[in-house]
């Protein structure tokens, strides 16, 4: 599983504009933040594990990394210690849905990259980039939010995934840090 450029090309939630000059800073973005969101989602031990797993290709080789990469669905139920629901139950059902590791990765990498693209630093200064024919909009109106939650969503279900662990597999080493939602505010 590896987030290539082109994957920002095609058309869809994460299509980035980018022209000639935008191609090597995309290729830089996607080599530092999926390292540094991989590793958090993780923790630094079970991260380790999951590198050094990987094929030349970049495709997991284990079953345990297999099942948190690929999307999936999963019924979660926990003990409401708050109090009752009304059909008399203190357990607390929902689904966790993962749109798979490498959407989550799309996600995070297109909210850095177009973060950091609402302003420049040139040499004279921090500009707001301007088109002849075009209108910046104000950040409260860019959906990079939207996506970063929308990562956030699936790094909850993976993490979930395996501290519920419902094959038995090994994370013993998993230690990742919790990742809240978002807002222009």
């Amino acid at each position: 599983m590896t987030v290539e450029v082109s994957d920002f090309h095609q058309y869809g939630k994460y299509e980035l504009g980018t022209g000639n000059y935008d191609e090597a800073r995309l290729v830089d973005y996607i080599a530092r933040y999926t390292r540094q969101y991989l590793a958090e989602l993780m923790g630094a031990k079970l991260f380790d594990v999951y590198e050094a797993q990987l094929d030349l290709s970049g495709a997991s080789t284990q079953q345990r990394f297999i099942e948190l990469e690929e999307p999936f669905t999963m019924d979660i139920s926990t003990f409401n210690q708050v109090g009752y629901f009304g059909n008399g139950s203190n357990v607390f059902r929902r689904v966790i849905i993962s749109n798979g590791m490498k959407d989550m990765l799309m996600a995070f990498i297109y909210f850095e990259y177009l973060k950091d693209s609402i302003s420049v630093a040139t040499p004279i200064g921090i500009v707001q980039p301007s088109g002849e024919n075009s209108k910046t909009p104000n950040t409260l109106h860019v959906q990079i939010y939207t996506r970063y939650n929308d990562g956030v969503r699936t790094w909850r279900a993976i993490q979930e995934r395996i501290v519920a662990n419902p094959n038995d597999l090994d994370y013993t080493d998993f230690n990742g840090v919790n990742k809240m939602l978002t807002s222009w505010l």
